[in-house]
């Protein structure tokens, strides 16, 4: 009778090893087919500052050649070398906190380097830009000022 138990329980720790080790079979390959349709997973993401050389490749320095020699668009910082601007044909969103200087040090700046060819639709509920820029900017064309509350304001009529 003890054979029998001894036989039955070997039997059932083999069965048991080999469920195992099929279950961890079947989690190897399918993590390994995850992986191989979603890519390298990272935590914390793989964002990084860009260094001087992916802003040379992707033209955003002078002198780098690879797009319109980086001497338009619009201008996004500085360093040791040079202006770093984006290339022209990129849109861009800026965003930081009230009062940290985005009209003063990004939107005033651009719209004054803006040329003649260009134009602008400026989002300006308070009109700090529009007094800043509105002479220059009437040197290249007319500039208009539309603002549905204000007593001067130019008028839309869409129909």
């Amino acid at each position: 009778m003890w054979g029998i138990l001894r036989l039955v329980a070997k039997t059932l720790e083999l069965g048991w090893r080999i469920s195992r080790g099929l279950f961890k079979a079947k989690l190897f390959i399918i993590r390994h087919i995850f992986k191989l349709f979603y890519g390298k997973r990272h935590t914390f993401g793989s964002a990084r500052f860009a260094n001087r050389a992916d802003l040379k490749e992707a033209g955003m320095l002078p002198g780098s050649g690879t797009r319109s020699e980086a001497s338009s668009g619009l201008i996004l910082g500085q360093v040791k070398s040079g202006i770093i601007r984006a290339p022209d044909s990129d849109h861009l969103l800026c965003m930081a906190p009230t009062k940290s200087g985005k009209t003063t040090c990004f939107v005033n700046t651009n719209i004054l380097k803006l040329g003649g060819d260009a134009s602008a639709i400026i989002n300006d509920p308070n009109g700090e830009t529009y007094a800043v820029t509105k002479r220059e900017r009437e040197r290249h064309g007319e500039v208009f000022l539309w603002a549905p509350f204000a007593e001067k304001s130019h008028s839309l009529n869409p129909l």
